[in-house]
């Protein structure tokens, strides 16, 4: 179910860079080599989310509030994370409890991409990369080590 809803999102929004593009053109933004590298990045935000949901699904199936309690966080992790918003905007000194949500960095990477149209730094690929590794990797071997209890169908 999680890599369902994973898959279906990142087609759906895929094909909502179509009238993205469209638009950029309309405004005269620059598109160039660098604009192909959301596809990466996307991909690496893809395995991320999924290690999110896989992670939560099998504490799911034993504790039935943390569906209840992720629907309620997700809204302040949204506020929290400056997608709608610039960090230009937050105090240097609460800044680095930004930084500590790791969707940020997704988002530097994102907004470097499409809106600046550079080349995210090697430093950036490295953070997300490692990020998606521990996220998705914690939220595999949870999800297998908790499978066993799971009522399946087959």
């Amino acid at each position: 179910m999680p890599m369902a809803e994973v898959l279906t999102s990142l087609i759906n929004l895929v094909f909502s860079f179509i009238p993205f593009g469209i638009l950029m053109v309309l405004f005269d933004a620059k598109i160039g080599f660098e604009s192909l590298l959301i596809f990466p990045a996307l991909a690496l935000f893809a395995f991320f989310t999924l290690g999110i949901g896989i992670f939560i699904c099998a504490f799911n199936v034993y504790f039935r509030d943390v569906g209840f309690l992720y629907t309620s966080l997700t809204p302040a992790l949204f506020y929290f994370t400056p997608i709608a918003y610039t960090t230009a905007f937050i105090p240097e000194k609460f800044l680095f409890l930004i930084k500590l949500n790791p969707i940020y960095h997704f988002m530097v990477v994102f907004r470097e991409i499409l809106y600046y149209n550079n080349a995210p730094t090697s430093m950036q690929w490295l953070i997300i990369i490692g990020l998606t590794v521990v996220v998705f990797g914690v939220g595999y071997s949870t999800f297998k080590w908790l499978e066993k209890g799971f009522i399946s169908n087959y």
